[in-house]
């Protein structure tokens, strides 16, 4: 898997494409002297990892490139491009501003490590484990 660092720069609202297929695009922008900025989308479950994003958070994506073949009706052909978003890690901007002598894949190292790509689901609480009984 790739990844790619920088700085979060805008996150889209989920788009319901179908009753079956969302998607949300959001752009990283590189802390490079020349600065690069990259469109990446967040497709079905995954754009819930976007939630409590907010431009300024420094983020790390890992992502895969996909394409596809399109072909009009009338045989012209064209192909499209998607990076997909596989994994996000967020850490807030400000931890890491005043740390200019490292690199991006350092400092995105240094915050996250091997952290897991989404957060872990809590069990759900089921009518038994409520202690209803001493209400009654």
């Amino acid at each position: 898997m790739s990844t790619f660092n920088g700085t979060l720069i805008n996150v889209d609202d989920t788009q319901f494409v179908s009753a079956k297929f969302k998607k949300r695009e959001f752009v990283v922008g590189t802390n490079d002297k020349y600065p690069q900025y990259v469109t990446f989308v967040a497709i079905q479950e995954k754009c819930e990892m976007l939630d409590f994003a907010k431009p300024g958070d420094q983020i790390q994506v890992g992502y895969k490139l996909a394409g596809r073949k399109w072909e009009s009706p009338s045989g012209q052909i064209k192909y499209f491009n998607t990076i997909e978003a596989t994994q996000i890690h967020i850490a807030k901007s400000n931890n890491i501003l005043d740390e200019q002598d490292m690199t991006d894949d350092e400092i995105m190292n240094d915050l996250f490590g091997d952290a897991p790509s989404t957060p872990k689901k809590s069990t759900p609480i089921q009518d038994d484990d409520l202690p209803w009984d001493i209400l009654d």
